[in-house]
């Protein structure tokens, strides 16, 4: 039994204000289900809320809003999710989460004590962690007043990296992989909240390459430096793909990816690999691809389709919505014409992969 109903089993809910199917109800297991992992999440989320929550119930303690995330902007890394970040949050109705990408999905759930789980010591990978990190936004959402029968303030994830490192696996997860109910981040997520929204951000994947490279880089790196890790990268991937799968040269749980790593990440760029997985897992209509492109042209009206997606009245002011800063922007960066050829020739056949998977030619990156 988890440990925690031991303090609320039983315990009459007396609350004015909520819901009546809510009010008179007793907390029992039979109200919860117990998906192993320390994971236990109601069978049902309060109505009355429109971000997923629900209360927990202690001796002697008043009740506490437990809350999940209503979505999870998910991409590649400079792709722009800090500057999509910090449009969202301008919305008066999406409640900052208490951080930004708090990457516990990936590094502290999954990959528990390993090297890569930053700042994951201890027992936090459990998933009361998790919760922790968006209590503030549930104190938030609950005190915040509203008109209307449903609350309507949101809160979300911003770890993009879950979309990429959908595979890592602790040896935990691996070895109890027939007891658990999920074996990928998208299984996890799906889990958690069936009904999640998801946006994806992507980017053409060359000018993604070599702003990742400058990320990675920082002063050493230069248009030789990068072409020269280019045509390394291209061998590798080459090397890796006459021996394994296209998949399994793109996950970031095998040792192959260290290769990479001390190149450029050039298997970041084939995004078809990736949404092939959150795709069998999640239905079209739940995930939403944002191009950069299109976001820096036209700030504005692609906040108008996520707002529309998440089902939030639009912005009041776009004037200041395109006016906003530009984040993470950084210096300009140049790329010799044969490098960009070079990646062009490589990723064009990924791009086609994800036009006809997305069902948009927009993704085959002829033109920006």
């Amino acid at each position: 039994m988890y440990p925690e109903f031991s303090r609320y089993t039983g315990m009459r809910i007396e609350l004015e204000g909520y819901a009546t199917n809510y009010t008179d109800m007793w907390v029992t297991e039979d109200n919860f289900t117990d998906f192993g992992d320390t994971i236990v999440l109601p069978r049902q989320f309060l109505p009355e809320y429109k971000n997923p929550c629900w209360y927990v119930y202690k001796e002697d303690q008043s009740p506490m809003l437990r809350c999940l995330p209503y979505f999870y902007v998910l991409g590649m890394e400079k792709s722009g999710t800090t500057d999509l970040y910090a449009t969202l949050i301008k919305h008066p109705h999406i409640v900052k989460p208490g951080i930004k990408d708090p990457l516990w999905i990936t590094s502290c759930h999954f990959l528990r004590n390993k090297s890569l789980a930053r700042g994951c010591e201890g027992e936090s990978w459990r998933f009361d962690w998790y919760l922790d990190i968006f209590q503030v936004a549930a104190d938030s959402i609950q005190t915040m007043a509203y008109g209307g029968e449903v609350n309507p303030y949101i809160t979300g994830d911003f770890s993009q990296e879950s979309f990429f490192r959908w595979q890592m696996a602790s040896d935990y997860i691996k070895s109890h992989q027939d007891t658990l109910q999920y074996k990928s981040v998208p299984e996890f997520l799906f889990m958690l909240n069936k009904k999640v929204k998801l946006i994806v951000t992507l980017r053409n994947p060359t000018d993604r390459l070599y702003s990742d490279f400058g990320m990675v880089m920082k002063e050493r790196a230069t248009p030789d430096l990068f072409h020269r890790s280019v045509i390394e990268a291209i061998k590798l991937w080459n090397n890796c793909v006459s021996k394994h799968s296209e998949l399994i040269c793109a996950a970031m749980d095998t040792n192959l990816h260290q290769n990479f790593w001390r190149t450029v990440r050039l298997h970041m760029g084939a995004y078809h690999i990736y949404f092939k997985e959150w795709l069998k897992v999640f239905p079209r209509d739940q995930i939403l691809v944002i191009k950069f492109e299109d976001y820096a042209r036209n700030r504005s009206g692609i906040m108008a389709k996520i707002t529309d997606f998440l089902e939030l009245e639009p912005y009041q002011d776009e004037k200041s919505i395109n006016s906003m800063r530009v984040y993470n922007s950084g210096k300009k960066m140049s790329i010799w014409n044969k490098t960009r050829s070079l990646l062009t020739t490589f990723y064009n056949p990924h791009n086609e992969e994800l036009a006809e998977l997305l069902e948009d030619t927009h993704f085959l990156y002829t033109s920006n």
